[in-house]
């Protein structure tokens, strides 16, 4: 009962497998009795923190493990995403210029930090340079990159229909979305006849990922996440009044009070 250790694997387990945050936490506590300097302890912390909403404190607790642990990027990673939630932007690429000291060809920091860009000054360029880069010189790193979907989001932006259909076909089953908001291909296939003013070939795409999202609405009725994109998919189709129903149900299932995260 008095090993450190232990509380800190409850708490995970807590903060993973229940999503209860204020048990985690309290485990946490305890666990810093004997685990005073232990960078796994603070990191589990910033986590806890940020899903219930306190960013401040979570920034702290992440800073503090990475201060503990000064090379572990999967931790400037995660300090980057929160800076990147505060849109304090600056900040957030100086995290993912520290991960390039520390691995200079970490492809997923050096993606994370030209969508800085994208998100700060609406800025493709650093982007669409990297992926350059690495079609011209590694084509085969491209899927170190894929996570962030990140040639699809480029050609999107720019609303180039070509580099967009290219994207597309070398994308995994959900090109598009990040966690726990997945969109599928027929979706973004819509999204693309769309720009090409394809109205029916629009219309048909956003048609079928209507009934395959329906599906999984069924099977997972409370799913928050599962209903939003549904809405969204309505919205496209013009449902204006389903896509709002179908937005304020997803709001209702996972509030902001429950996971400011996502």
């Amino acid at each position: 009962p008095d090993d450190g250790e232990t509380h800190l694997a409850r708490a995970w387990n807590l903060y993973h497998g229940r999503l209860d945050y204020d048990g985690a936490l309290a485990e946490l506590e305890v666990a810093r009795q004997t685990l005073p300097n232990d960078s796994g302890l603070f990191e589990a912390m910033g986590f806890v923190q940020r899903r219930q909403g306190h960013w401040e404190e979570s920034t702290r607790s992440l800073e503090r493990a990475f201060e503990l642990d000064p090379r572990n990027v999967n931790t400037l990673y995660q300090i980057g995403l929160s800076y990147g939630g505060f849109r304090r932007y600056a900040e957030q690429k100086s995290k993912f210029d520290r991960i390039l000291t520390i691995e200079p060809d970490n492809l997923g920091a050096k993606a994370e930090r030209a969508f800085v860009d994208v998100n700060w000054k609406a800025d493709t360029g650093p982007l669409h340079q990297l992926i350059d880069e690495i079609r011209a010189t590694n084509p085969a790193a491209m899927p170190k990159i894929a996570d962030s979907n990140a040639r699809l989001v480029c050609a999107l932006a720019e609303r180039d229909v070509a580099a967009a259909q290219e994207a597309l076909i070398a994308s995994d089953e959900i090109p598009l979305g990040s966690d726990p908001v997945h969109f599928t291909r027929p979706f973004v296939e819509g999204i693309i006849a769309r720009m090409t003013n394809d109205e029916h070939k629009a219309e048909l795409a956003f048609t079928a990922a209507r009934a395959e999202q329906e599906k999984t609405v069924q099977a997972q009725a409370d799913y928050g996440p599962a209903w939003c994109v549904l809405g969204v998919i309505d919205a496209a189709l013009g449902r204006k009044e389903e896509a709002l129903r179908e937005g304020r149900r997803a709001v209702e299932l996972l509030p902001v009070g429950k996971d400011p995260f996502n």
